[in-house]
């Protein structure tokens, strides 16, 4: 009787677990980055990263798209997420990467059900409107709003950029914020940060309002500061019939496109209110 050698079985253990090692190493290796329901009949799913190179494979179609996503921190590293960002009922992908401190950039992707395929979202034109963030950084998409928010940090002051896309899936800047001059702002109440004017655009770059707004939100206010300051019917040094003291609050409601002279409401405590113009100067006690 033939007898089968020790060492044979040894090497077929072996063999097989080494077998189920590289199994397990495959199936790691292929673990999907991200995977998500675009819509109820499309699944994607990123299978693949080379650099800033990922590739999507469409299910249940197979069909793969590379997508270059452009951006990253120094060391090279991003992170992709998905969201709706533009409201239509299909998710989109996105990549997001550290800038600075406490900014962190995105390059969005909106998906195109009709090619099936991820496309980059384009900022508004040059000849349009841009916010004060010059980029997509720490975004938020709010469905309720149907609007993209974008806000910066640029030393100790907070920007947000509000975008909203038009008919033809076009985003445009719906609202931003204009600085008051730097000359002004200790005339305001809030320690919180300076004020600034909150801006709304329509769909085709054209200005449609403007609004103080204070840091954070909620209405500019300041203390009259001269004994008498004059309260003008307009925008001129014309005597003026009317006048508030020292003390009283004024709500700025608008002022000229030089901050020359502020448009305020004075609520009297006796009861009633009234608008009229005042000399930023004055006001200044300058």
């Amino acid at each position: 009787m033939t007898r089968t050698p020790r060492i044979q079985p040894l090497l077929r253990r072996c063999a097989l677990l080494i077998a189920c090692c590289a199994s397990a190493a495959s199936a790691h290796a292929a673990k999907p980055l991200l995977t998500f329901k675009v819509d109820d009949a499309v699944t994607a799913r990123v299978e693949h990263a080379d650099g800033t190179r990922i590739t999507i494979r469409f299910l249940p179609s197979g069909k793969t798209q590379v997508l270059d996503v452009g951006i990253s921190d120094e060391e090279g590293h991003y992170r992709l997420a998905s969201d709706d960002y533009n409201f239509d009922g299909h998710r989109d992908l996105a990549a997001y990467a550290p800038l600075g401190m406490v900014n962190e950039r995105s390059g969005i992707f909106l998906y195109d059900a009709a090619h099936q395929r991820f496309e980059p979202l384009n900022l508004p034109a040059a000849s349009m409107p841009h916010g004060n963030c010059d980029d997509l950084i720490n975004v938020q998409a709010k469905p309720n709003e149907r609007t993209l928010y974008s806000s910066c940090r640029g030393g100790p002051i907070w920007y947000t950029d509000a975008y909203r896309f038009d008919g033809n899936g076009r985003l445009y800047l719906h609202q931003s914020s204009d600085a008051i001059p730097d000359d002004l702002h200790d005339l305001f109440d809030g320690d919180s940060g300076p004020p600034s004017m909150l801006v709304t655009y329509d769909a085709h770059g054209k200005r449609v309002s403007r609004r103080p707004d204070a840091y954070g939100g909620g209405k500019v206010t300041f203390k009259v500061r001269p004994a008498r300051l004059p309260l003008h019917d307009a925008m001129n040094d014309a005597p003026a019939r009317r006048y508030v003291v020292a003390g009283d609050t004024l709500e700025l409601i608008d002022a000229s496109a030089d901050f020359q002279w502020l448009k305020v409401l004075y609520r009297n405590p006796h009861g009633g209110s009234s608008q009229g113009w005042v000399s930023a100067k004055e006001a200044s006690g300058n």
